[in-house]
């Protein structure tokens, strides 16, 4: 499943302050499907328009931000390099303990492996602001005023650590988790309506606002994964990602849980 943003401007997914957790380095991924032409978040900790964001411009174009009291950080991708109506997964890392080289944008679909891409932007100067007052918010801000529009399937932050190349196309074949800074893995309808489930092992739970169930991710058979089956099909897979299946009348009358 997925949830489906952007019926309200208020839509969006609260991980909360995640313990309140400051970071000069992170990484985001995500899977996301956009039906609509305007500027959108895809992932923030900002609040009163300060912080980090991770959004999509109006002239459809990835885009990262990190508010300083002297230069923000930013840096963005040509436009039109994001279309809309379509599966598409992005991720970013932002190293603010770095002077420069600080940010490193990604892309992938469901037809091209994730690869980096080239941005230009600003490094931004001074001291960026602090982050641990600030809500982790899929689809939107806290300031609920860049509605995503358009469905997400997945979505992970990993604080307090840059993933190279390698690891990010580890989590786009196979979103789960990797690494023990992941913060949250959120799976998107897995919780129906009512919230969503944090797989990092952080509790870090997801209050849905406005949003509706959508669609599943349909991964084509090139990353391993069997639809009408459910599973994967190559390679070691993901149980944290996989349906699970009860059995009934197992020894002694006993349940069994196991993946497909």
């Amino acid at each position: 499943m997925s949830l489906v943003f952007g019926a309200n401007t208020t839509d969006r997914v609260s991980h909360g302050t995640l313990d309140g957790l400051d970071w000069g380095k992170v990484s985001c991924l995500i899977w996301y499907y956009r039906t609509a032409v305007a500027e959108q978040m895809l992932m923030s900790r900002i609040a009163s328009s300060a912080g980090f964001g991770f959004n999509i411009t109006s002239n459809n174009s990835l885009h990262v931000s990190w508010s300083s009291g002297s230069s923000s950080l930013s840096f963005a991708m040509p436009d039109g390099s994001d279309p809309i109506n379509t599966w598409l997964f992005a991720a970013v890392t932002v190293d603010v303990t770095i002077g420069s080289g600080r940010c490193h944008l990604y892309q992938g679909s469901l037809t091209a492996p994730v690869a980096e891409l080239s941005p230009t932007g600003s490094d931004g100067s001074g001291t960026m602001h602090a982050l641990g007052t600030r809500a982790f918010v899929v689809g939107n801000t806290s300031d609920a005023n860049v509605p995503f529009q358009g469905s997400i399937a997945v979505a992970s932050v990993v604080g307090d650590r840059i993933l190279t190349l390698a690891e990010i196309q580890q989590f786009f074949f196979r979103p789960g988790k990797y690494w023990n800074e992941q913060q949250v893995i959120g799976r998107f309808g897995a919780g129906g309506v009512v919230n969503v489930p944090d797989w990092s092992g952080h509790a870090n739970t997801g209050t849905i606002t406005g949003a509706n169930l959508g669609a599943d991710l349909p991964l084509p058979s090139w990353f391993g994964y069997d639809q009408v089956r459910g599973l994967y099909t190559s390679g070691v897979p993901r149980l944290d990602w996989l349906p699970v299946h009860v059995i009934v009348g197992g020894p002694r009358g006993q349940h069994r849980m196991r993946p497909y």
